[in-house]
């Protein structure tokens, strides 16, 4: 599955974006795989549906697609997940999801 707004396991879904330097970008990646991988990040099970990886020419992106916006909890635990394992600075990330919610 290629993560997408427009999948229905997105739909309720959001994402946390880090930019960083091609420097870190290996790194970043590699760290987030394997945290992935070995199911290392502090949510519930299936909760995180895939990563993205963007190259660009000044520096590049790496997103981490979750199931449910809705949730404040599990929304805070993938930042702070995300944090720890890519031992990154506060304020590197950028929440996105598809439509405000209600609360």
């Amino acid at each position: 599955m290629k993560p997408l707004w427009e999948d229905p396991a997105c739909a309720d879904g959001g994402r946390w974006t880090v930019r960083t330097p091609k420097s870190h970008t290996a790194k970043f990646w590699e760290d987030l795989l394997m945290a992935m991988v070995g199911e290392q990040l502090d949510v519930p099970s299936g909760e995180v549906l895939g990563a993205v990886l963007s190259t660009k020419y000044s520096g590049d992106t790496i997103s981490v697609w979750h199931r449910t916006a809705t949730d404040p909890n599990i929304v805070a635990a993938l930042k702070a997940s995300i944090e720890e394992h890519l031992d990154m600075q506060e304020g590197c990330l950028l929440y996105t999801s598809p439509s405000p919610r209600d609360s």
